[in-house]
């Protein structure tokens, strides 16, 4: 039973393998079928010290090359206060009222925004400048502070924490003292010595001859699925490239092709005899794992006259090993609709195309998400299909299902708990299960037999102890 035991967990052991395997094959397909693999795209920048393109692989971007020229960079307001003899000079106390705002293209014409109220600051009686510039720090009103020495002194710099006409601001000071940070957000000077050293702007650039604005440098909607970061102003346009990211693509493919390679070799492996040594593979002969082989292969191995992915460069060798070379396989990735068609077929929301042959006057047609499909002149059928239904109909399809489509379809029946290779492992854990069983009872047996046997030696080596005293006794009076 130990025996049968370790052959069976041998089995259930090759089975999870395969399994395992097979699941990182389903995974592997899927990627390829998803949407979001095709529409990946990657953005470039001929002029990275203009503009600057982040954010890595994008999705759903505006495929092309565009035009963008960098008019104004988007900037935030800053005003100088009056200068000081140090940092530590006493100001003041009293209040300091910040509130946010737009101004125009030149800086005049301030408007309160009426969304964000003025926010109250409140300074301390007899507070230094550093006290003042920590007050603002922590305020969070949309503006911060930081000391700048010059030839005069020491000033508090206040500088809007975010660019744009629309993040302007003014201040209004009131109490003992605080007159140098009374804010204009108009005035270039100020009647109390602070001076405007930066207006808050907009950036200006123009997009494929277009006019457009931006409060931040950093724009996300203009270009679909693309983050531009501007960097400078120049009177040359920069050209935006954005095409499909085919590193990305290229890792899902190489890694369909090692997950359809580790599936081939493990069952393979598996399977195999070895006559030198006559020994066989643990799952030598079991018919459901070369069902499951053959249909694998037969899918990645396209008929004749099928657009299958031997006719895109891939080979498989004489052990149905998957392989591409990479000029091939780079040819394919200028191509992505082409990849996508071979493993993903057609994508919802693109119309598809079936041909079946059917009894009479054959007719194909084809439409958004269904198939007319007429076999006589009195008889036709529309119906919604699947990427996979043609496999169905007797007779060829094309351009339906793709290889990664179809194999993630079969694969997801294959691992289904209903399937053959579940009902397989399921029956050797039940073996292994009822195995258990009997070599617990047949130790339960051995136990109680033990303990009769133990208690039959008892009584008879008390038996024997009995005997020999009473011979004992005989021998003492004979003398």
């Amino acid at each position: 039973l130990q025996k049968q035991q370790t052959g069976i967990n041998t089995k259930l052991s090759a089975w999870g393998t395969v399994k395992s395997a097979l699941s990182a094959l389903q995974t592997a397909a899927d990627k390829l079928v998803r949407q979001e693999t095709w529409q990946a795209t990657t953005a470039t920048s001929s002029n990275e010290d203009q503009i600057q393109v982040t954010g890595g692989a994008t999705k759903g971007g505006a495929m092309g090359n565009h035009s963008v020229l960098v008019k104004q960079l988007a900037q935030s307001q800053a005003v100088a206060t009056r200068s000081f003899a140090s940092a530590d000079t006493v100001v003041g106390g009293g209040k300091l009222s910040v509130q946010l705002g737009s101004v125009d293209e030149n800086g005049n014409g301030f408007t309160a925004d009426g969304e964000r109220k003025a926010l109250d600051i409140t300074i301390p009686e007899n507070a230094t400048v550093k006290d003042i510039r920590d007050a603002i720090n922590r305020s969070n009103a949309g503006i911060s502070a930081s000391l700048i020495t010059d030839g005069n002194g020491v000033r508090l710099q206040l500088t809007g924490s975010a660019t744009g006409a629309k993040n302007a601001f003014q201040i209004t000071a009131t109490g003992n003292g605080l007159d140098a940070f009374d804010i204009s957000a108009t005035a270039a000077t100020g009647a109390n010595g602070s001076l405007r050293t930066q207006v808050a702007r907009d950036a200006k650039l123009q997009i494929n001859g277009l006019d457009a604005t931006s409060a931040s440098n950093k724009v996300t909607d203009m270009i679909e699925g693309v983050t531009l970061n501007l960097k400078k102003v120049d009177k040359d346009p920069v050209t935006v490239s954005v095409e499909s990211n085919k590193d990305s693509l290229k890792e899902d493919v190489d890694a369909f092709v090692k997950a359809y390679n580790k599936v081939n070799s493990l069952i393979a492996d598996q399977t195999k005899y070895d006559p030198s040594t006559k020994t066989a593979g643990t799952l030598q002969g079991n018919a459901t794992i070369l069902r499951i082989q053959s249909q694998i292969r037969s899918l990645v191995r396209a008929q004749p006259g099928q657009d299958g992915l031997s006719s895109a460069g891939f080979e498989l060798d004489r052990n149905g090993a998957l392989s591409i070379k990479d000029a091939k396989l780079n040819d394919l990735l200028n191509n992505p609709d082409r990849l996508r068609t071979l493993f993903a077929g057609q994508l919802p929301g693109v119309g598809a195309r079936a041909t079946a042959p059917l009894p009479g006057s054959n007719t194909t047609t084809s439409s958004p998400g269904a198939q007319a499909l007429t076999s006589s002149p009195a008889a036709a059928a529309t119906a919604g299909m699947s990427p996979a239904t043609a496999a169905l109909l007797s007779g060829s399809s094309s351009g339906l299902g793709g290889v990664a489509r179809q194999l993630s379809e079969r694969l997801k029946e294959v691992l289904d708990d209903s399937s053959s290779l579940s009902g397989t492992t399921k029956a050797l854990q039940r073996s292994l299960d009822a195995s258990n069983t009997r070599i617990e009872q047949l130790n339960q047996q051995l136990a109680r037999t033990e303990e009769r046997l133990t208690q039959q030696y008892s009584r008879l080596d008390t038996n024997i102890s009995k005997i020999t005293s009473s011979f004992s006794s005989i021998a003492s009076l004979l003398r």
